[in-house]
């Protein structure tokens, strides 16, 4: 069917047919006329400029901010637009050219914010139909636009004090695709753009275009230049640039900038460069460069710069500024495509100098060179750097105030604080900086280099002493690691000057967050100035110890090492200590034990124990300490503390300890150990023993008491325990050995040692126990005891005579001393001893010996005495009853001539029985007695004694007598009785009404012995005529002994005794039995 057929009128076609009709009559004259005008206003655009400006007019001012019925809307106005279509073939779409004049931007009050005179801007056509703005070429000439910056850097125009909501757009928007792939023209001529951060006035910056003239052909590559100037109060930075041909291939460009202070323009730079605030110094730039032709958007090949520093300063945060004298640096950058895409980049620092200048005001040149390798020159990701440093000299004291605080910081703090003096030269570093992932995982993998110092001063730990006019190299073995070697060092103390031969410093972790710092110094030196170091107050490793020593001298060998963290705040439970040393030639002077000479040993400390052997001679004595000790907190019952001494003792050495033993006493060698160990127990108690071991084996040991040969064991050993400080106990006191025997332990009260037990006790031939007890020193009443209680006491020794060691005679005796009473220790004193045998001679014994005694007061309060066998003895002070003044004393023998011939006092008496009964006056008199107690006064009585080998008085009275003639054959006197009144004071013994005799002779003596000199003056008769026995029975009877002096008068013998008890002289008048009595 022909279509046309639709067209024509039929009367046969159908409703659809004429609708057909219609619509193409319709709609076909307008699309006709349609494109007719496009194609009209394509061939115009093709003829040359087409002003619109009539045709926008409509829209003028269009808006670009609120609406226009707001008052204070911002409003977009121009005065002539021009559209042009450019084709480079004829009819081919190919780019658009937009050309207005007088453009601005102005407020509803007539406020022009931004105007450009002039303005031209190329799009590619094809682009911009798919809405993608291609730029191709752009000229403003004259005007000036307004930008301002939020807190986030982001640019938008100023639009003056308008609301948050309808503040102006951002520029450019995002909402469109810009490509400048085909931009090849760029002219701005008298151009000004205004920049102010956020609504501040006062903070605004300007660029000020004069010229920029900048194009792109294929055959020649970017040509042109500009002249550009910042402005920010008052401060220019003028910018030139200028590219040009160079070869066929490259395009040259030459950039030169003015003198500016970086940190003049931080704040409009984006946070992430905010740190160029920091630099507060002016610089200069200029750059050359190529770029490769082909590429439009500037593929550089190489280029130089040239940096300038004047003078300034670095600022540093929490820290003073690097102050900057001058400085240049050149760096050569070259893009080799034809290399490992690694190694793509490379920039190189051929020369740079940096002098800082210290606090000091003095300078300080700084040399650096270096290279980069990198696969890009702004977003590299595979990057390789090796700079080398050279400094010629520094000095140490003021190395902080051009060291950055950022490089190496561990490092920096401790140098710079503890390297406080001298001077380092020929200083050079080389550091290598390696990444695979771009800046931010940049590590540096090699570090080279050292430097060398002269009379460095160093504080090793401060506040101790420094090592003085040290000489030092310090190098870096690797990037994370520097060492220090230092020689010939002096550590000063104020005891004496410690030589360091030796040393070295090393300082880890240096690329990581924390450095740690390993310090090694050999010493060798004096002893006092080294034990002032180590009991220094910082260190407090001697602290435990703190022993008076005076007089210390010796000389020491050694290592001190140290690790710490280099952390401005190092605390001790932060530093590894290991201190090594040897010593010898030491000696001091200890209160307690004496001097101390020749001693020679080593000792460790370290951060977890203490070790210490110690070999020397006290007092004339050689001596060995070993000490062990643990600083960290062990587990409950290990030993965290242990010392034990060692001496071999000789004779003539215990007189160095105040021990003073008679001649030939002891011969041979003691070996002494004492062991003191410290734990901690399960109730977090600080328990602490002390152990103590005498070993006689090699001793040859004779005294009165005890005896043994050399080669026999024997040993005393002893315990002591403290906790917490306070003694608890002190326990195993034992001896054994040949006739030796012991167990003892002290009983305290709350710390205090207050007596003794010994149970069993043999020692020679003393066996049983004995108990002591003695108060404490704040204790009121001072109760002492002595308890003894056994089979056997020997007390020979003690009774025997000794050999007289002074030959002054008894007159040349101080009088002071012969006449001084006999005082008792003060307290209250309990004493009990009993024995079944007590031997008072070498083979001499008393059988069951009962013996006490109390006094107070110095005061003999109450005492008795008692012996079973051989002969029975009592003796009883007790208080009186019927006299409070008065002590009743009685004695009472069975044999008293056995008893004076056992105890070697004579042998001239023979059996006889005594009696003692009296009492003391408790009041002291001028003549007292002694032991507290007054004048004796009593009477005694005396039965049945014989007298052996009697003096020549009674044989002259025995021959006198007839009926007794037969006992001048036997040499002894018997039966005889004797009876006085007597009285005994600490100087005499005085007697009255003496009474001696037999049945074959009688008399009466008178007289005194004094006790002190013991010199006798008696005197008295003897009658051969009358028996004594009657009369000496009425002894009390005043008017018996008258009646008897009556009876003697004509037949008496006169008698004077003088002399001293041991060698009395007797004088004997035979003739006075003719005279009457005296």
């Amino acid at each position: 069917m022909n279509f046309l057929q639709y067209l024509r009128p039929s009367q046969a076609q159908s409703w659809w047919g004429r609708g057909i009709r219609w619509t193409i009559c319709l709609l076909v004259p307008p699309f006709l006329v349609a494109l007719l005008g496009v194609a009209f206003l394509i061939w115009r655009l093709g003829q040359g400029p087409l002003n619109i400006t009539p045709f926008v007019s409509h829209w003028r001012p269009f808006v670009v901010s609120g609406s226009k019925q707001d008052k204070n809307h911002v409003a977009l106005y121009w005065d002539y637009i021009s559209l042009q279509w450019l084709s480079e073939k004829h009819f081919s779409l190919s780019a658009l050219k937009i050309h207005a004049q007088g453009l601005k931007l102005s407020s509803a009050k007539g406020h022009d914010f931004d105007y450009i005179h002039d303005a031209q801007i190329i799009f590619k056509l094809r682009d911009l139909i798919k809405g993608t703005f291609s730029p191709t070429q752009g000229q403003l000439i004259g005007g000036h636009i307004s930008l301002k910056q939020d807190p986030h850097a982001a640019i938008t125009l100023d639009l003056g004090k308008r609301d948050n909501a309808t503040q102006g757009k951002a520029l450019p928007s995002n909402k469109k695709k810009i490509d400048l792939a085909f931009f090849h023209s760029l002219i701005l001529q008298n151009f000004t753009v205004r920049l102010k951060k956020g609504g501040d006035e006062t903070k605004k910056i300007q660029l000020q275009i004069s010229k920029l003239n900048l194009s792109y052909e294929s055959q020649t590559g970017w040509q042109g230049d500009a002249a550009l100037e910042i402005q920010q109060n008052h401060k220019n930075i003028a910018l030139s640039l200028l590219l040009k041909s160079a070869g066929s291939d490259l395009t040259q460009w030459i950039a030169r900038s003015s003198f500016f202070m970086p940190s003049d323009y931080a704040l409009w730079l984006p946070p992430s460069l905010q740190n160029i605030s920091y630099v507060n110094l002016p610089i200069a730039l200029e750059s050359r460069g190529h770029f490769v032709r082909k590429d439009r958007m500037g593929r550089w090949s190489n280029f130089t710069v040239q940096l300038k520093l004047g003078e300034g300063s670095l600022r540093q945060d929490h820290n003073a500024p690097l102050m900057v004298s001058h400085g240049n640096f050149k760096i050569i950058g070259q893009n080799d495509l034809s290399a490992p895409l690694s190694q793509r980049v490379k920039l190189q620092i051929p020369q740079g100098h940096l002098t800082l200048r210290d606090d000091n005001h003095q300078n300080a040149d700084f040399f650096l060179n270096g290279e980069m390798k990198s696969d890009d020159l702004f977003t590299p990701k595979n990057i390789k750097i090796t700079l080398a440093l050279a400094v010629p000299k520094l000095d140490f004291a003021h190395l902080a105030s051009i060291w950055p605080v950022n490089l190496v910081e561990g490092g920096r703090r401790w140098i710079s604080a503890n390297m406080t003096s001298g001077l380092a030269e020929k200083f050079k570093l080389k550091v290598t900086l390696e990444s695979r992932h771009g800046w931010s995982d940049i590590d540096a993998t090699g570090l080279e280099g050292g430097l060398w110092g002269h009379d460095l001063t160093v504080h090793w730990l401060k506040p101790l002493p420094p090592v003085r006019h040290i000489k030092a190299h310090a190098h870096f073995l690797s990037a994370d690691a520097l060492q220090i070697d230092l020689k010939h060092g002096k550590l000063i103390t104020g005891k004496g000057t410690i030589n360091v031969p030796t040393g070295r410093i090393l300082l880890t972790g240096l690329s990581k967050r924390d450095q740690n710092g390993d310090i090694r110094l050999n010493l060798k030196g004096e002893l006092p100035g080294f034990l002032e170091v180590l009991s220094h107050p910082r260190l407090k490793l001697l602290s435990r110890y703190n022993i008076p020593l005076r007089n210390v001298k010796g000389l020491l060998e050694g290592d001190l090492g140290l690790t710490l963290p280099l952390d401005s705040r190092v605390l001790m439970s932060d530093i590894g200590f290991d201190v090594k040393a040897k010593f010898d030639q030491v000696g001091f002077y200890n209160p307690v034990i004496g001097a101390l000479e020749q001693g020679q040993g080593f000792f460790r400390v370290t951060s977890s124990e203490l070790t210490a052997e110690l070999q020397s001679v006290v007092r004339h004595i050689p001596l060995s300490l070993s000490v062990k000790e643990s600083f960290a907190k062990k587990p409950p019952g290990e030993i965290d503390r242990a010392l034990k001494v060692q001496a071999t003792v000789k004779p003539e050495q215990l007189a160095q300890l105040g021990i003073n033993l008679p001649p030939h006493m002891m011969s041979g060698k003691i070996l002494a150990q004492a062991h003191y160990d410290q734990m901690q127990t399960v109730s977090k108690k600080a328990q602490s023993d002390l152990s103590l071991s005498l070993d006689l084996t090699h001793v040859n040991f004779k005294a009165p008491f005890w005896q043994k040969s050399a080669g026999a064991p024997a040993h005393i050993t002893g315990h002591a325990q403290w906790l917490d400080g306070m003694l608890t106990s002190i326990d195993h006191l034992n001896g054994n050995g040949p006739a030796l025997k012991i167990k003892g332990q002290a009983v305290l009260n709350n710390g205090d040692i207050t007596g003794l037990t010994v149970t069993p006790l043999l020692i020679g031939r003393n066996k049983g126990s004995l108990t002591l007890g003695w108060p404490i020193n704040n204790q009121k009443e001072k109760d002492y005891k002595v308890f003894f209680k056994g089979d056997v006491l020997d007390i020979s020794p003690w009774l025997a005579k000794k050999p007289a060691t002074n030959s002054k005679k008894k007159d040349e005796i101080p009088q002071k001393a012969l006449l001084n009473p006999i005082s008792l220790p003060t307290g209250n004193w309990a004493v009990a001893v009993t024995a079944k045998k007590i031997f008072y001679d070498q083979d001499q014994f008393f059988s069951n010996f009962l013996a006490g005694a109390h006094w107070a007061e110095q005061s003999l309060r109450e005492a008795h005495i008692s012996l079973a066998r051989p002969y029975k003895l009592g003796v009883v002070l007790e208080d009186s009853s019927t006299d409070p003044l008065k002590k009743r004393f009685t004695f009472s023998s069975s044999n008293v001539g056995g008893l004076l011939s056992k105890l070697n006092l004579t042998k001239q008496l023979e059996g006889g029985r005594f009696q003692l009964n009296g009492y003391f006056k408790n009041q002291q008199e001028e003549n007292a007695f002694g032991l507290g107690l007054g004048p004796f006064y009593g009477k005694m009585q005396l039965r049945n004694i014989a007298i052996l080998n009697p003096p020549a008085i009674l044989k002259l009275a025995t021959f006198f007598s007839p009926t007794k003639w037969g006992q001048l054959g036997r040499n002894r006197f018997e039966n005889v009785d004797a009876s006085a009144t007597l009285r005994v004071d600490d100087k005499r013994l005085i007697f009255h009404n003496g009474q001696l005799g037999n049945n074959a002779l009688g008399g009466w003596f008178r007289g005194v012995m004094n006790l002190k000199t013991q010199i006798l003056k008696m005197k008295g008769t003897i009658s051969p005529f009358f028996s004594f026995k009657e009369p000496s029975r009425k002894l009390h009877k005043e008017e018996a002994i008258t009646k008897l002096k009556k009876k003697l008068s004509l037949t008496a013998l006169t008698y004077k005794i003088d002399g001293t008890l041991a060698n009395p002289h007797i004088d004997v008048n035979p003739f006075s039995i003719y005279s009457p009595a005296p």
